[in-house]
Order: structure tokens, then C-alpha cells, then sequence
């Protein structure tokens, strides 16, 4: 059985970067959205993947969400919403 999942993202654009006065924050770092895009994972009980790239992750049941929530880390990419599919 093969599942699929929607993920609604909303890309962003750094507009200002936080400023800190020591270790203290004062202004928190500015963004702004500028488009919505849509990713579909695949998994099939064993490896994940991303519909229409070659993109795969070999992922135990429990840890699907934690490798959605990892592969956007680090990216201009905010998580607005995850959906499974109906087959």
C-alpha cells in the first residue's frame, strides 16, 4: 500500500535579519511570504519520496512527519498544512 501525503508550504524572503545587543534579542528577524507551493510524499511502508523529483529517504512508520518537519529545515519554507490523500 502506497500513501500519499499534501503538503502545503509558504515560501518566505528575509527582509531584515534579527538584531541582538549582546545575547539579547531586540528586534526579531523580518520575513515575508511571497508564494504558496505544494509537495507530494509518497511512502510505501519503507522509503518516502517526493512525486516528480528523485528525492527518497528510507523512513520507519513512526518517523514519517519527523522526515516532512526535516526536510524543509534550514530551507525558505514554512509547513502550513499536511494532508493524507485518499487513494
Amino acid at each position: 500500500m502506497i500513501f500519499k501525503f499534501a503538503v502545503t508550504v509558504k515560501h518566505f524572503r528575509r527582509i531584515a535579519p534579527a538584531k541582538y545587543i549582546g545575547n539579547t534579542l531586540q528586534e526579531p528577524e523580518q520575513i515575508e511570504y511571497d508564494y504558496d507551493d505544494e509537495f507530494i510524499f509518497t511512502y510505501d511502508m519503507k522509503t518516502m519520496r517526493i512525486q516528480g523529483t528523485s528525492w527518497c529517504k528510507d523512513v520507519e512508520p513512526d518517523d514519517v512527519a519527523d522526515a516532512i518537519k526535516a526536510y524543509f529545515a534550514g530551507t525558505c519554507y514554512q509547513i502550513a498544512n499536511v494532508e493524507q490523500m485518499l487513494n
